[in-house]
């Protein structure tokens, strides 16, 4: 979708949540239940907070448009990629860990600690809790 496809999806999205909220005050108006009257009551919080929501990424939506708008074409389709040649690669004098990755990458890929009581292997799931021996 481009992005008049989606404005036009949410200010369809916003016009339904506005018909929602008319029927539930219709429906208000002509009960006297007050069990209903809570459940619409609700469900008009529910449709303006789905309203501001919806609105707010329209704005969202139009300022991006905008901005692409503005810039050149080679933009709109977010960052370059990086260069073929790409530097940043292992194996070079002072890098650590593996030479493939590059060194950002281990700072995504952290051991998780394990706590010494807590074994997560399916064994330990069949035979129940571990003991300390």
């Amino acid at each position: 979708m481009d992005g008049e496809e989606l404005i036009a999806s949410v200010l369809h999205k916003i016009e339904r949540e506005k018909a929602l909220i008319t029927a539930a005050s219709n429906m208000r108006q002509s009960t006297d239940n007050p069990l209903v009257q809570q459940r619409v009551d609700a469900n008009i919080r529910e449709g303006r907070k789905n309203i501001a929501y919806l609105e707010e990424k329209m704005r969202e939506l139009e300022i991006r448009q905008r901005n692409q708008g503005a810039g050149s074409p080679g933009q709109r389709g977010g960052p370059a990629p990086p260069p073929k040649d790409y530097a940043g690669y292992g194996g070079e004098q002072g890098d650590y860990g593996e030479p493939h990755y590059p060194q950002g990458a281990q700072a995504r890929c952290l051991p998780v600690p394990h706590s010494p009581t807590l074994d997560l292997t399916p064994r330990s799931r069949r035979l129940g809790p571990i003991t300390q021996s």
